[in-house]
């Protein structure tokens, strides 16, 4: 026979999710703005001095390089934004401890986005990355407790339920 203790799940607790939701969709939406809307040609020139009609009749090779470097990031990082959307989704919104552990490279990567953007002509660039990988860090904190749940709070299992929550499928209510 088997007992199951009812938690009430703290609002925090539950939605939680769309705080890491929301970001990422902001983020998706700031790629979209950087890559379809931004004069490219003109922050290239604020960014190093050179014009960039310049750079490209001097050194065509390296104009390409860069452009498809530019490219490849805006991939690169849509990609990982995309990603942690369907995680958000269909790993952390249910609570699976895999999907916890997963999130935690959108807070690492954003924090490393803002470190190497100091380096850049344009000091808000660091902050509203800086901003978002601490709002992703709080998505992640606030609902600790539904992924780490102690043997108390969670009532009497049997054994399919002990096996379910260690393989991160959430936890009997």
């Amino acid at each position: 026979m088997k007992t199951a203790l009812v938690l009430q799940e703290k609002a925090y607790h539950k939605y939680a999710w769309i705080v890491l939701f929301a970001l990422g969709v902001l983020l998706v939406v700031n790629i979209l703005v950087v890559a379809g809307v931004e004069d490219h040609v003109a922050e290239f020139a604020k960014d190093t001095g050179v014009a960039w009609d310049a750079l490209t009749a001097a050194y065509p090779g390296v104009a390409a390089a860069y452009t498809l470097n530019q490219r490849l990031l805006y991939v690169g990082f849509a990609s990982l934004v995309l990603f942690g959307l369907v995680i958000t989704w269909f790993g952390f919104r249910p609570g699976h401890r895999w999907a916890w552990f997963a999130m935690w490279l959108l807070p690492i990567t954003l924090a490393s986005t803002a470190l190497l953007m100091t380096q850049s002509r344009q000091p808000e660039l660091p902050v509203l990355y800086g901003g978002f990988a601490i709002v992703a860090v709080i998505g992640l904190l606030l609902p600790i407790r539904k992924f780490f749940r102690k043997r108390s709070d969670v009532g009497s299992m049997d054994d399919d339920d002990v096996e379910d929550s260690r393989r991160g499928r959430g936890v009997i209510a």
